[in-house]
């Protein structure tokens, strides 16, 4: 669940969270094609705590929809809900929309009708929409988002000790107090000037905590520290505003700039947490023309799961990425990728079996050494190696290394009468075993859909 934005403006306070679903294919199979249901974590937003579910029709058959009505429909259609999960009610209005792994939205409903979200009760669509619906869209994706929308209206009841509709003003407020501040300059004590002319005004104190290359940059006998001006003239005004506006407020839009620029200029200032969202929203929106340039950048700057993330994309899209410029520009800035995406074509199975295969051809089955075992010892090894042949131990490990392998090849000639050597050092026995109870990689149970209203 990932918490997006949070508004308030005295009178309501509105929130976004998400729920990607990985393998929401095999989720219309397995779960919401018999009518049973799956719920989110809970989450807190907007003032309250929710959780959000999703099921097929019959599952929920019982619960209210947006518009307070009663449905019993196939299991073909799809139902979602929003719970509220807190010991207080709360009234509310509330927006769903789906999306595929891209962002492209593939459904969205909204109900503008404020409701009177109960103790352990909840409101929804049912259905939200049909199978068809989704399969029969050309943007659909395996996994899909879930992104909830919730404006809290007026009074909240809540009971004396709890306090969290009051620390989400207080955090919402602080954030808009921030914002402010970035965008009128006020008090500002350093400038930065764009290479367009621009001149962003910042505060100082503000910038070295987030960023210590800030820090040092201000602490430093040098000129910007003295005449309080930075020059940036290698970086677009746009994404140098979108960073200052996460340093400031701890949010920003990714959407609105180029995610790698974005990122980069985070990881040049060591902003670590902007780092990781720009990752986290180019994992997120990969497509065929963009996914060389993010592997690059990956490759770079040692972003794992990014890199991951692009290989397997890569390995199910070959024919499309290889034609773009990204993957052409890829080929000759940075060759040695091609490896890494050659080896994402070859099947795991096949990979392993091949690295087997290659370490039992380094010695023979009798476990002699051969020329290819010879390679891999040490020169302590290469020297007793001699020393069992009575053979000179002296010299540099080539001359050991050429010295032994004459003598092998010898060995191993048919005309000669000489053993093979045996490896001074014994060889590990090896074994295989096999795990006889029952391996289930499902880690959930999917429970029956609970009813609705008197949770």
């Amino acid at each position: 669940m990932l918490l997006s934005s949070i508004k308030f403006d005295g009178k309501s306070i509105e929130g976004k969270q998400r729920w990607e679903i990985k393998h929401f294919d095999l989720l219309l199979k397995s779960t919401l094609d018999a009518c049973d249901s799956i719920e989110s974590k809970e989450f807190q937003c907007a003032g309250g705590t929710w959780c959000l579910q999703i099921a097929g029709n019959r599952a929920a058959s019982d619960a209210k929809d947006g518009g307070g009505s009663q449905h019993s429909s196939e299991c073909s259609n799809i139902a979602l809900y929003l719970r509220n999960v807190a010991p207080q009610g709360v009234r509310a209005t509330f927006t769903f929309t789906l999306l595929n792994q891209q962002n492209i939205i593939l459904i969205t409903l909204t109900n503008s009708r404020v409701h009177k979200f109960d103790a352990k009760s909840g409101w929804g669509f049912q259905p939200f929409c049909t199978r068809a619906d989704l399969t029969n869209n050309p943007a659909y994706t395996p996994s899909l988002t879930i992104e909830c929308s919730i404006t809290v209206v007026g009074d909240v009841e809540h009971d004396p000790g709890s306090h969290m509709m009051e620390e989400q003003k207080s955090q919402a407020q602080h954030q808009l107090d921030m914002a402010r501040l970035l965008e009128s300059g006020v008090h500002a004590d350093v400038s930065f000037v764009m290479s367009d002319g621009t001149r962003i005004p910042a505060h100082k104190n503000i910038l070295a905590i987030r960023s210590p290359v800030m820090k040092m940059l201000f602490e430093a006998e040098m000129r910007e520290a003295r005449d309080g001006e930075v020059e940036m003239k290698d970086v677009d005004s746009k994404v140098f505003r979108e960073m200052l506006r996460f340093m400031y407020t701890g949010k920003c839009s990714v959407e609105r700039v180029d995610p790698t620029a974005l990122f980069g200029l985070a990881h040049r200032y060591e902003v670590l947490s902007l780092q990781s969202l720009c990752a986290s929203k180019m994992i997120s929106s990969i497509t065929a023309s963009n996914v060389a340039e993010r592997l690059v950048l990956a490759h770079t700057y040692d972003q794992g799961p990014l890199k991951e993330r692009c290989l397997s994309f890569i390995n199910s899209h070959l024919p499309d990425v290889i034609s773009t410029r990204g993957f052409t520009q890829l080929t000759k800035s940075c060759p040695e990728l091609l490896v890494s995406v050659l080896i994402a074509q070859v099947p795991i199975d096949r990979r392993k079996r091949s690295r087997d295969d290659s370490d039992e051809d380094d010695d023979d089955d009798s476990g002699s050494l051969t020329v290819a075992g010879v390679k891999r010892l040490k020169v302590a090894e290469l020297k007793q190696q001699l020393a069992m042949r009575g053979l000179s131990t002296v010299g540099r490990k080539t001359e050991l290394l050429q010295r032994l392998e004459q003598t092998l090849r010898a060995s191993r000639s048919p005309t000669s009468g000489v053993e093979p050597l045996r490896s001074a050092v014994p060889r590990a026995a090896t074994a295989t075993s096999s795990n006889s109870g029952n391996n289930n990689s499902n880690n959930s149970t999917i429970g029956p859909a609970l009813p609705i209203d008197g949770l």
